[in-house]
């Protein structure tokens, strides 16, 4: 009985990319979730055909051309893969958490009407962190007695109950306080990269078989197919095309220009 082979791959693995800015690889970072990352590579050769002889026959083969193509699935819509599937580039802005604790910009709300939702005016508030008082600060008012609170998509709003035992009345102006917790305000300004080019290494996790790493030295990445804004029997997707380049940042006698091939095993 032969020896069960250890060469069956199958299983998933890890995708890595290194953006290439004006001729440096970037940090690298995780790419994202994916479903799948597929390669196909296809060779060019010249031939010649030797017709010396009574019977025509091919007596040369010469390597003229090797290309390859990367498509990559993801189900992972963060703003790193928005702004690479649109060639964009990410503006956003981090705001730290108790960013506005103590500031009279929380601002003041004129009560206008009693039982009337009315939304505070900054994002991301802290809830448990809300006081509301009376303009001149001088009494301060109980949640779910003299108003309540809702949040939806993040904003809040406030709502001021008839009959609580503050006395809140219409045409009150109250004065609500509170901090923030910290977020990122996200902008994406689509399309200012003419191209997407960096380093893709694939770290594959076999169920069975030989853990390899892939690296993809130079890669051009497009956003391919429909992506779809709603869509309600599956995650929303992007696909990825790519072609293989060849490196300019190899430079050593031996080394492939175009990828390698890791891994090790127990003999």
């Amino acid at each position: 009985m032969s020896a069960q082979s250890k060469y069956y791959n199958t299983g998933g693995g890890e995708l890595y990319f290194s953006k290439l800015t004006n001729g440096a690889l970037e940090a690298e970072v995780a790419f994202g979730q994916t479903e799948n990352v597929t390669f196909s590579s296809e060779i060019e050769t010249l031939k010649h055909d030797n017709t010396e002889g009574a019977v025509t026959v091919e007596d040369l083969s010469i390597l003229k051309k090797v290309t390859g193509t990367l498509a990559i699935d993801t189900v992972e819509i963060s703003p790193d893969m928005l702004t690479r599937a649109f060639l964009g580039s990410d503006n956003s802005t981090a705001v730290i958490a108790n960013a506005i604790a103590g500031t009279a910009s929380l601002g003041f709300v004129t009560a206008t009407l009693l039982d009337t939702a009315y939304v505070i005016g900054v994002k991301h508030l802290d809830v448990a962190t809300i006081v509301v008082k009376d303009a001149t600060d001088t009494t301060t008012y109980t949640l779910d007695d003299d108003y309540s609170l809702s949040t939806v998509n993040n904003v809040t709003s406030i709502t001021f109950i008839t009959g609580g035992s503050g006395g809140i009345v219409a045409t009150d102006v109250i004065h609500v306080t509170a901090d923030n917790v910290a977020y990122n305000d996200i902008l994406i300004e689509a399309f200012i990269d003419a191209k997407l080019e960096g380093q893709l290494r694939f770290v594959s996790k076999p169920a069975n078989g030989v853990a390899y790493t892939y690296t993809f030295h130079k890669v051009s990445l497009l956003a391919s197919g429909d992506f779809a804004l709603k869509s309600a029997e599956e995650f929303t997707t992007v696909s990825f095309e790519g072609d293989m380049l060849s490196s300019e940042l190899i430079t050593g006698e031996g080394e492939s220009k175009l990828f390698k091939i890791e891994g090790s095993e127990v003999t």
